[in-house]
């Protein structure tokens, strides 16, 4: 019943679907309403990326946006649109264990560099000898924004971090722009 009532109380995001009808129910189970949401904004990160539209400029089509995911996870996309009955399942960690996500340059040195301080030395030395192959296949605004505060960070652990960081942060600092750079 919430879901039906966020007009009355939230504000309206405009270009953002309508929830479907079976979920304005208010015996609806929530972990339809969750994996609707996840849906959706699956469906709005591959929208926006493949438009290049950003934000509220973005007008979101479920069934077309549909098209703009990626082969490999339309079935799982579907699967978060319109639940069925789970048996246990998990939809959203079956989504995440996709060779689409494990297997992304980006989301694994992403997760890597965000668990850092746990990880082994052995694990460490292995991942920075890897490094400067990875970033390769990472686009750039994400090595600029985001890997490169990781790896600063990274260089301020004692150990011999500061010097395994050094050659990436050196091959991501030559793609800043002079504005960039200053900050």
């Amino acid at each position: 019943a919430l879901i039906g009532q966020r007009r009355n109380c939230c504000p309206h995001i405009l270009g953002w679907p309508d929830p479907p009808p079976y979920l304005l129910d208010a015996t609806a189970p929530t972990i339809g309403i969750d994996l609707w949401g996840a849906a959706t904004l699956m469906a709005f990160v591959f929208g926006t990326a493949k438009t290049g539209s950003r934000g509220t400029e973005f007008r979101l089509d479920m069934t077309k946006d549909a098209q703009d995911i990626p082969p490999e996870l339309r079935k799982s996309f579907q699967d978060l649109a319109k639940p069925g009955p789970l048996r246990g399942r998990n939809p959203i960690l079956d989504v995440t264990q996709l060779p689409f996500f494990q297997e992304n340059p980006t989301i694994r040195v992403m997760g890597f560099l965000g668990s850092l301080h746990i990880r082994s030395s052995e694990e460490k030395d292995t991942f920075f000898e890897h490094l400067l192959g990875f970033l390769d296949d990472v686009s750039i605004p994400i090595q600029t924004r985001q890997i490169l505060p990781h790896l600063l960070e990274a260089q301020r652990f004692p150990g011999q971090e500061a010097a395994q960081v050094l050659p990436a942060i050196l091959k991501i600092g030559t793609r800043l722009s002079p504005e960039e750079f200053k900050e």
